[in-house]
């Protein structure tokens, strides 16, 4: 089979066509043939070889080329021993490693059958912000009716669905976004909006006006002024690696994966979907071709708006 990765990290024209056997099913996997894969800056950044080499990112060679890939959406082609719950034929979401590529794998405990009124496109473009989302949301901001959430980041992929979670919840939600951004996080559910853009901004009046910020945009910017968003024992939930250093006494995390929490959380962001509770913008589709991928990654390379998905559905 056909799959595109890369013998060496560096810009988009790294990626290459790779020939590969192709896969069969262990006990508890599912073969999958992808029809549909929802691109991540996660991915950009193991290309561009700014993250350091591991079993999740293994060092690419002339031999042993890395394929990446995680969130994808297509067709179950066989099913191992000990699969319950899912046949030869259905279409299903799954969040797996090595997902650029015709074939993939899929374990039972990371899929899920593709709802009939969601698109392959749209599921695929869902799952890391989804799974990110729900778990900063629920597992570590733990937000509840009639809080107050500033949202940093909130016409993004993830912090659009943390919106959306918090609107739902019932509590107060302030998106923090670009002008021309208000009015789709007004759509959403945003109660109130700040435009970081805005040359007349003056943020007096939200100083200590928060009980939760969320931070998801690009590295943690604008952690500086984060806490002062936030009320003594308040609740910093940011991107950031690192804690701004106020002295104040506020709780702080850092968005990393729940590995407990994984498509378990995604289920119930499909839930909503189903719903029409959540959704998320596509803001670009490229076809399922080598060409596809590497337009699709210089896309990530810059500021783009809406998610990217690689298809067979142009």
């Amino acid at each position: 089979m056909k799959a595109v990765g890369y013998t060496k990290t560096g810009d988009p024209s790294v990626l290459e066509l790779i020939e590969t056997p192709n896969l069969r099913a262990k006990r508890w996997e599912l073969v999958v043939e992808v029809d549909s894969v929802g691109l991540n800056n996660f991915e950009q950044a193991q290309r561009n070889g700014s993250i350091p080499a591991s079993d999740r990112t293994p060092a690419p060679t002339d031999t042993h080329p890395a394929v990446i890939g995680s969130d994808i959406v297509g067709k179950i082609t066989e099913v191992g021993a000990g699969v319950t719950g899912f046949e030869v034929g259905q279409t299903i979401i799954g969040h797996t490693q090595r997902g650029y590529a015709e074939q993939a794998i899929v374990r039972q405990d990371d899929a899920v059958l593709l709802p009939p009124n969601l698109s392959p496109d749209l599921a695929a473009a869902s799952i890391t912000p989804g799974i990110t989302a729900y778990n900063a949301v629920h597992y570590q901001a733990q937000v509840k009716i009639n809080d107050v959430v500033v949202i940093r980041g909130a016409a993004g992929g993830v912090g659009s669905i943390a919106l959306q979670l918090v609107h739902t919840i019932g509590a107060k939600v302030i998106a923090i976004v670009g002008r021309h951004s208000i009015d789709a996080v007004k759509r959403m559910g945003a109660d109130d909006v700040i435009a970081y853009d805005d040359p007349n901004l003056d943020l007096t009046a939200y100083n200590q006006s928060a009980d939760i910020v969320l931070n998801f945009a690009m590295n943690g910017a604008g952690g500086d002024q984060d806490v002062k968003f936030l009320r003594d024992g308040g609740r910093l939930v940011s991107v950031a690696m690192k804690e701004p250093l106020d002295g104040r006494a506020v709780e702080f995390q850092h968005i990393h994966p729940q590995p407990n929490h994984v498509m378990s959380s995604y289920k119930h962001v499909l839930d909503l979907m189903e719903a029409g509770k959540v959704t998320i913008k596509i803001g670009a589709k490229f076809p399922f071709t080598l060409q596809g991928f590497i337009d699709g990654h210089k896309l990530l390379d810059q500021k783009h708006d809406g998610r990217i998905v690689v298809t067979h559905s142009v």
